[in-house]
């Protein structure tokens, strides 16, 4: 009986059920959709980080030789490993349709998904004859996606080359993520092993790696040296390449990054909290007389909080679904349209969310929407159950003091005033959920307009261009057996003669281990350390990478000081174990020369910063000594340029780029970096965050517009009788349109001026502290969302009390009287 006088009364009243139905569905879509988006991003940055390097496994071991037989089923069956693959090089395909390096290998299914490479048609090689390719090569190659196609492959090994039949099994999209192309083809373990009857193995071709995937990954290195111990093979660091995208720095957030984003999440769940609740208060004082007389009639307490929670649960059943699937689409279709238009194109039409984490974020969207309507719907019940049926009649007029003195009180402002004011509850709640989506879009705003392009290149360059081997890029400037990629000398000279340099110097760098040593160095019985050094010009070592003030650059240019390299905490702290010495410390290096050189520690230089990151330490303790070049030509012996550091004359930037990105296409042993070039990535994640905080403000504005549209509409409605009585007596339709126009107002104006000051008192400390510990904002305040946020929020009102007025417009007094 009371489902059914429930959903009779709601749809006795569909205006009012509709209003409460469209705040619980933006209520879910809110949340599906942020989160979503949020979580979405979130995943493609790490995707993109993983597929950019061209696995997800945590260690590759090189050079592995025992094939794929009892050790590698071993450690794939270890109780610490997730999965594990195995890959085997073959050689390059040349035929003369590819102008890219496409490699051939034999990879199995496990290898083939951790380095995304697993069909998207067809299946993997099992037949000897069968290959699977990515669709860029066939394009290349003019061969048509169909499974059982004829493939001819030019395979070159070590010089030889030979031309091999296949037929297609199956394709794939390229990895677009890797910096410089590379196609790839695979073929089956039967190929592998008729590829020994014809080619040699060399220190490349024929060499096979094994890719680990821990269940955990937590200690790395550690748990690889137990798998390896525990299946019978010889450890070593040496043999093993832990992969960088899980050497995430251990440090947490700051305490007032963590406290902001506690509270952003609270503002959201609040903002939530209060479109519901707004409407059940109101929709309970509506219901009012409805109440009373269910009670006059024998209703007791608890069959009235039965009704309105049933009456909930109805409105909840028709919502939460919409909800839901609306910000599942939407999420869906605004994820890769972000995706795009930012550095992670590349990734735009892959599944970087899997379908757990969108169910999981959808379940926790539908939970928080039906918790809290369950909770919303507490302060009206408790409301109903005190409630009399003499006193139920009698609802609307709760709030007015018996008596108020007053010589202008019937001027329409002061009209509008006593209205807003006679609920104090109703206005402070209707203030809050207006206030809070208006700070989050000022917040917003202001993000959109503190980007700080030169802090961001800074952090990544000191010079315009920096120019190296595409190892070095790929930090592997020197491998497992001390090879160093170094950048050829008539590359510098070429760029040293094209005219656009205006000033520039090379950077030499080895790991000295082999021929140097330091005297003065600690380190645990035990350990070994890392001894790598630099030679570079005083133009390389700017000053924004330096972390002590006033060193004393002079004797770096006349030999006799030296800078060490390290990394800085957050916090702007040197990170424990990355520096050795302190400032002033007397540094004695024992040179390929056998003789002793010593230095004075000049100053510390952060090596995160300005392309300084060279990825040739081993492992363990790392000692990073920067000196002028003809130091390190009589420490070391050699002159391995690992970069070359220049900046341009002004007005030559376009054509220094295309002059560089030009030597690179025709070079892929070369790579740069330049603030051109980073310049559009920065534009790139500049445009990513516009449209975040597009979104954002998009979403929350249409919220905080729904929810004055919602509560304001409830609130003439429960005043209707009002309303009437006071038309009845001269009201004219002029007046009541003043009056409703001085209510809106005062609740935009109120609330927008709320929001402003709690933005101006948080902006300065709060928010200024959290943007500036990001690497490219530095915090500014955008003035100009003041007046345009107003602009909206008032126009949205005056519309509301045109379209409210013209619908109660529309009946003559009498019926007015009788309705309300």
């Amino acid at each position: 009986m009371i489902r059914k006088l429930a959903f009779r009364s709601l749809m006795a009243e569909k205006f009012r059920c509709v209003c409460t139905v469209i705040a619980m569905i933006l209520t879910a879509l809110l949340f599906s959709t942020l989160f979503t988006t949020a979580a979405g991003l979130n995943n493609a940055n790490t995707y993109y980080e993983f597929k950019k390097l061209g696995t997800t496994a945590h260690v590759i071991v090189k050079d592995w030789d025992k094939g794929y037989g009892k050790e590698f089923e071993a450690i794939r069956g270890h109780g610490l490993v997730k999965k594990a693959g195995y890959r085997r090089f073959l050689g390059y395909a040349v035929n003369s349709g590819i102008k890219y390096n496409v490699e051939v290998s034999y990879m199995g299914a496990d290898e083939a998904e951790l380095d995304y490479y697993t069909p998207t048609s067809g299946k993997l090689p099992v037949e000897a004859n069968e290959i699977a390719v990515d669709t860029t090569t066939l394009a290349a190659l003019g061969v048509e996606k169909k499974v059982g196609t004829p493939v001819s492959i030019d395979l070159d090994v070590s010089g030889k080359t030979v031309t091999e039949e296949f037929v297609l099994s199956g394709w794939f999209e390229i990895n677009k993520a890797y910096s410089v192309k590379i196609g790839q083809i695979i073929t089956s373990e039967k190929y592998s092993d008729i590829w020994d009857s014809k080619f040699e193995t060399d220190t490349v071709n024929g060499t096979s790696d094994v890719s680990i995937l821990l269940s955990d990954g937590y200690d790395i290195e550690g748990e690889t040296e137990q798998i390896f111990n525990d299946v019978g093979l010889a450890y070593s660091q040496d043999i093993i390449s832990v992969n960088p995208g899980y050497n995430v720095s251990s440090e947490t957030m700051s305490s007032e990054t963590m406290v902001t984003l506690i509270v952003g999440i609270l503002v959201i769940v609040l903002i939530g909290y209060l479109i519901i609740n707004n409407i059940f208060y109101i929709s309970a004082r509506k219901d009012a007389k409805q109440f009373g007389r269910l009670k006059t009639i024998g209703m007791s307490n608890k069959h009235l909080a039965a009704f309105v929670r049933t009456q909930a649960f109805i409105m909840l059943a028709v919502a939460v679904p919409l909800g839901i699937v609306g910000g599942y689409f939407m999420g869906k279709l605004i994820l890769p349209a972000i995706l795009r238009q930012t550095a992670y194109d590349s990734v735009a039409d892959d599944t970087v969310i899997s379908d757990g984490v969108i169910a999981l974020i959808l379940a926790a969207a539908a939970l928080f929407v039906v918790i809290t309507t369950l909770v919303s719907i507490n302060g009206p019940i408790r409301m109903i159950k005190k409630l009399s049926p003499i006193e139920s009649t009698r609802i609307e007029l709760k709030g007015y003091k018996s008596t108020r003195k007053s010589s202008d009180g019937s001027k329409t402002h002061k009209f509008a005033k006593y209205n807003i004011l006679r609920n104090k509850k109703s206005l402070a709640m209707l203030l809050v959920s207006i206030s809070l989506p208006v700070l989050l879009v000022i917040v917003s705003y202001d993000a959109l307009n503190s980007f700080d392009m030169d802090k961001y290149l800074s952090t990544i360059l000191a010079s315009d261009y920096t120019v190296a081997s595409s190892d070095y890029y790929k930090n592997d400037y020197i491998d497992n057996e001390n090879n160093v990629k170094t950048l050829d000398a008539s590359v510098v000279e070429e760029i040293k003669n094209c005219g656009f340099v205006e000033e520039g110097s090379i950077v030499y760098g080895d790991m000295a281990n082999e021929y140097a040593s330091v005297k003065e160095i600690q380190i645990p019985e035990g350990d070994v350390y890392t001894l790598d050094l630099y030679g570079s010009e005083e133009f390389t070592i700017d000053k924004s990478l330096i972390i002590e003030d006033n060193i004393d650059m002079a004797k770096f240019k006349d030999g006799t000081g030296i800078v060490e390299g390290c990394w800085l905490t957050s916090e702007g702290e040197i990170y424990p174990g990355t520096s050795q010495f302190n400032q002033g410390d007397t540094v004695t290096i024992t040179g390929a020369d056998g003789k002793e050189h010593t230095y004075t520690v000049l100053g510390h230089m952060n090596v995160a910063l300005g392309a300084k990151k060279t990825g040739i330490s081993k492992g363990g303790i790392t000692c990073e000594l920067y000196m002028n070049t003809a130091q390190y030509e009589q420490v070391t012996g050699n002159q391995n340029i690992m970069s070359y550091e220049f900046n341009v004359k002004n007005g030559m930037e376009k054509e220094a780029e295309k002059y560089i990105k030009g030597m690179t296409e025709a070079d892929s042993s070369i790579n740069y970096q330049s603030k051109y070039s980073l310049a559009a990535d920065f534009a790139s994640m500049k445009l990513l965050v516009k449209l975040i905080c597009t979104l954002l403000c998009v979403v929350l504005t249409f919220i905080a517009v729904m929810n004055l549209i919602n509560v304001f509409v409830s609130s003439i409605m429960v005043r209707e009788k009002e309303i009437a009585t006071l038309k009845s007596i001269g009201m004219t339709r002029g007046q009541l349109r003043k009056m409703l126009f001085w209510e809106i107002f005062y609740y935009n104006g109120t609330a927008f001026i709320i929001a402003a000051v709690l933005s101006l008192v948080l902006s300065p400390t709060v928010f200024k502290s959290v943007f500036n510990e990001f690497p490219f904002l530095t915090f500014r305040m955008n003035w100009m969302s003041y007046p345009a946020i107003i602009v909206v929020i008032m126009f949205v009102g005056i519309m509301t009390v045109i379209c409210v007025e013209n619908r109660i417009s529309k009946m003559n007094i009498p019926e007015e009287l009788k309705t309300a």
